[in-house]
């Protein structure tokens, strides 16, 4: 299929478009957090957009209707996420810990990184 070949089908022309803008926005999301100055700033913005498009709501311990927040499906080392944002495992380790300690970040089961749910409810 071609581009001229969308103006046959304006409705499927309109979803293509859709789908490019919102890839366009995404990716701009990813430079603009991978361009942070600070790395806390750069390692809060990389674990918020995955768990944006990969989370899997986290439901709370006392009340199984309360969404206590949002987890990553896969585990991820301090050492990967050290790699993805240009720093280093260790300063990934000491900030985890900040963000984990100010309520930014939570962890369960097998490690999981989790936002609460109130943090995602802002950013949308």
């Amino acid at each position: 299929m071609y581009w001229h070949d969308l103006d046959n089908w304006p409705h499927f022309r309109r979803e293509v478009m859709d789908a490019f803008r919102y890839q366009h926005q995404r990716k701009l999301l990813w430079l603009s957090a991978l361009g942070q100055r600070r790395t806390i700033d750069r390692l809060l913005g990389f674990l918020t957009l995955l768990i944006e498009e990969y989370g899997e709501p986290a439901m709370s311990d006392t009340d199984p209707d309360v969404i206590r927040g949002y987890c990553l499906p896969f585990p991820l080392t301090h050492a990967q996420i050290g790699s993805a944002i240009g720093s280093t495992r260790v300063t990934v380790t000491r900030l985890m810990g900040k963000l984990r300690q100010r309520g930014l970040i939570l962890t369960q089961g097998d490690n999981l990184i989790c936002l609460p749910a109130e943090s995602i409810n802002r950013a949308s």
